[in-house]
């Protein structure tokens, strides 16, 4: 081992820590040497699985140097979900002083028991002063995720994450990120109104996946010219000017049927558009929606459109954080991930024309 340049081995573990950060946490425990080498890649791709790996991956990021806080590819699963625990997983509670027992409040799903065992152990006057912000901040997003976000933005590359990072993300530059994957819906910041976009916001962009959140459609496009690739799945609803947008990036005119619709032509955000694929997932029963989803219907003329939609009242089975995971690990293999089609969807939807198509 001591014949091989250091050079080589750092080399060597840039390419290794590409997966879920299992990698680079057994590096750090081979030895003195491998710790020291692979530190600048440990954190070179993390998942964060709930609540608790996410408060706690901010604090590694707090104490950890810039020049080992290099995260390309970072994978955050729904920050509202805690982790579920039992007391038992816990030390006696008479060892655990105030701070820590207001930390297993806030992060982990407990029963009604043993949540009123840790008051008990905290006293009247700290659950009066602490009740309140604990519910806050269960059911509000974490500000830890904020916070990651804010250390990740210069470096990262790949991201898959959950809606209530839109705030930060559009609002904030990412100049490195080239593949996004958003799951949501997060009403709350739905209804928040955004600046105007901001083509330097995210210009390196290449390839954007909204899952049940296609509401930010117009808010991501406005931001990111050099997309080639956009999914847009679990697609229930999409607001005329994003109908029209896809249409003028695949240069079809809009066809504004309906009289509440302005007759504008938006700007073309999509310059670079290879690809589009759309999937509703769920056969819509709303006259509104139905409307919407035929717009969306009528641009799978051009080539460059897949359009799946569900043929029957059963739907199809949702895309959920365990399918988002697996299509992450894919593209950092260099695999298509979600840019792959299922032949059976595809058979499904009578679109078997492109039962071959993939990226």
């Amino acid at each position: 081992m001591e014949d091989i340049a250091v050079e080589l081995w750092m080399r060597i573990f840039s390419f290794a820590c590409t997966d879920d950060g299992s990698t680079g946490r057994s590096l750090s425990l081979v030895s003195k040497f491998f710790q020291d080498v692979s530190r600048p890649y440990r954190l070179q791709s993390i998942v964060l699985k709930d609540r608790e790996q996410l408060h706690d991956f901010a604090e590694i990021l707090q104490r950890t140097p810039p020049e080992h806080r290099r995260i390309h590819h970072l994978f955050i699963a729904d920050p509202h979900r805690p982790p579920r625990r039992t007391l038992a997983a816990f030390p006696d509670l008479s060892s655990l002083g105030k701070t820590e027992l207001l930390r297993t409040l806030a992060l982990y799903s407990l029963t009604s028991d043993e949540v009123q065992a840790i008051w008990q152990r905290l006293g009247p006057q700290a659950q009066s002063e602490n009740a309140e912000i604990l519910d806050r901040s269960i059911k509000q997003p974490v500000p830890e995720l904020e916070s990651i976000l804010q250390f990740v933005a210069p470096t990262v590359r790949t991201l898959t994450a959950h809606a209530s990072s839109c705030l930060y993300l559009l609002t904030n530059k990412f100049p490195e990120l080239e593949e996004l994957t958003i799951l949501g819906p997060n009403v709350a910041i739905q209804r928040r109104p955004f600046p105007p976009g901001d083509l330097a916001q995210l210009p390196s962009l290449r390839r954007l996946h909204l899952v049940d959140s296609s509401e930010f459609f117009m808010q991501f496009v406005q931001r990111a010219p050099q997309i080639t690739h956009l999914r847009l799945t679990g697609l229930s609803f999409l607001r005329q000017d994003a109908v029209d947008a896809l249409g003028t990036a695949l240069h079809i005119p809009p066809d504004h049927t309906d009289p509440a619709s302005p007759s504008v032509v938006p700007h073309n955000y999509l310059p670079r558009i290879e690809r589009i694929i759309t999937d509703s997932q769920s056969v819509p029963t709303n006259a509104s929606l139905i409307r919407r989803i035929r717009g969306v219907q009528g641009l799978t003329q051009n080539s460059k459109v897949t359009f799946i939609q569900p043929d029957s009242l059963e739907g199809t089975k949702p895309y959920v954080w365990s399918d988002a995971r697996r299509d992450w690990l894919q593209r950092l293999e260099e695999k298509n991930g979600c840019w792959v089609i299922d032949p059976l969807k595809v058979d499904r939807v009578r679109l078997t024309r492109r039962s071959s198509s993939r990226s």
